[in-house]
């Protein structure tokens, strides 16, 4: 009787899974989740600037919370284009959203922990496409 049951709900957890989704023929949106703006987001964008790109699509990288300040200064969130240090927020309006590949958010600890010290409301690392100056 117990080998039937298992038997019985294999059989059903299989034809749960079978079957092909109905095909609308468009490409399933592409989210790259809270902290990652994904390359076909970017290409879907009608955004000039990569700080345009990020007030459209994920406007809560921009807001620094409230914190602890590090040693009296309040560094902000910091920018990084291909892992090179930019600069504060404003700086994604100098770069290109034509040129941008990815974007990615890091909060506080996973940015201190990558790029050292005064980094308090963590980092936006955007990436560029191969060529992009």
């Amino acid at each position: 009787m117990r080998s039937s049951l298992v038997v019985l709900a294999f059989g059903a957890a299989l034809a749960a899974c079978g079957g092909n989704p109905p095909s609308s023929g468009f490409a399933p949106a592409v989210h790259g989740g809270a902290r990652l703006i994904a390359e076909q987001e970017v290409e879907n964008s009608t955004a000039s600037s990569a700080y345009e790109l990020i007030q459209q699509l994920r406007p809560r990288w921009l807001y620094v919370s409230s914190g602890p300040t590090t040693f009296g200064r309040e560094p902000g969130i910091v920018v990084y284009v291909n892992e090179m240090r930019l600069g504060g927020l404003q700086s994604l309006r100098e770069v290109d959203a034509n040129a941008i590949r990815k974007v990615a958010f890091m909060d506080p600890n996973e940015a201190t922990g990558r790029f050292g010290l005064n980094h308090t409301h963590g980092a936006i690392l955007v990436s560029l496409k191969v060529g992009a100056p």
